[in-house]
Formats: structure tokens, sequence, C-alpha cells
């Protein structure tokens, strides 16, 4: 309910659709990025749901889950401001995006036996960072609105 409510009132954009560390290029004597690539699943919906796609990629350690999250919505904020509704519903897009993970890869393995692997290699850390998200979900939304007030 929270995130049909908050749906109109997200900016929309054009987005990758499939914003993961394999579809971003980072020169090999730098840790920036310098270009993105498959371009395959593009469509027109909230911005933050690229942020989203990304910061499931991105958990850390037990010690630390959200550091890596934490750093990239603080570059991503500082470059495009996040609205109130936009951090308040990240971590629902989070574990959305881990639960479309999980369930396409089982869909597609079910259908295509011998690609089981390549469907499911995501799952197992969906899984772990949609555990972390469902857990912890109150330190990583105190830990989103920190960053939107600069703290």
């Amino acid at each position: 309910p929270r995130i049909l409510a908050a749906l109109p009132n997200l900016p929309k954009q054009a987005l990758h659709g499939d914003l993961n560390l394999e579809n971003i290029l980072v020169a090999k004597d730098q840790n920036n990025p310098i270009g993105i690539i498959d371009f395959g699943e593009m469509y027109w919906g909230a911005r933050i749901c690229d942020l989203a796609i990304l910061c499931s990629f991105a958990f850390g350690q037990k010690a630390e889950p959200f550091a890596h999250i934490e750093a990239l919505v603080a570059a991503f904020h500082q470059q495009r401001p996040l609205t109130a509704v936009e951090i308040d519903v990240l971590p629902e897009f989070i574990a959305l995006r881990c639960m479309t993970v999980l369930l396409t890869g089982e869909y597609l393995a079910s259908k295509e036996p011998d690609n089981r692997d390549y469907f499911l290699k995501s799952a197992p850390r969906s899984l772990a960072a949609l555990n972390v998200i469902m857990s912890h979900r109150d330190a990583l939304a105190s830990a989103l609105k920190r960053i939107s007030l600069g703290a």
C-alpha cells in the first residue's frame, strides 16, 4: 500500500532497468564509472527504480550491511536530490527488486532448466539482501533520512 500510494508522487524518467555492476564500465586505472551498457530493459518509470536496482547489488558484510548503499544513495542525492517520498519508500523498492530477481529467476529456470545456473546466479545475494532489509528496515530508513538531511 505504501508504494502504491507513493507512485503518483515519485519523479519519473527514462530508466536503464538493469543497472547493476555488470553493466557499469569502469576504467582499469580508476574507480570512476566511464559508461553504462545493456539498454535492453529500458522503460519509463519512477527514477528511484534504477537506484533501487543498484542498491540491491550493494549489500556488504553483516557488520555494516548498508555502508555501500549509503554511499550510492549519497552520491545519487548529491547529483539529483531525492524527494522525501523517494527516501521514504526506497527500502521497499530495494526489497521489491530483490523479490523480482528471486521470482523471475525461479520462473525462467523452470522454463529453461538447462540455463538454471545462469537464471539463479543472483538469487543467493538477493535473498541475503532481502533478509537484511526485512530485518533492519528501520535502520536503513534512518540512514537514508540522514543522507537526505546532509547529516
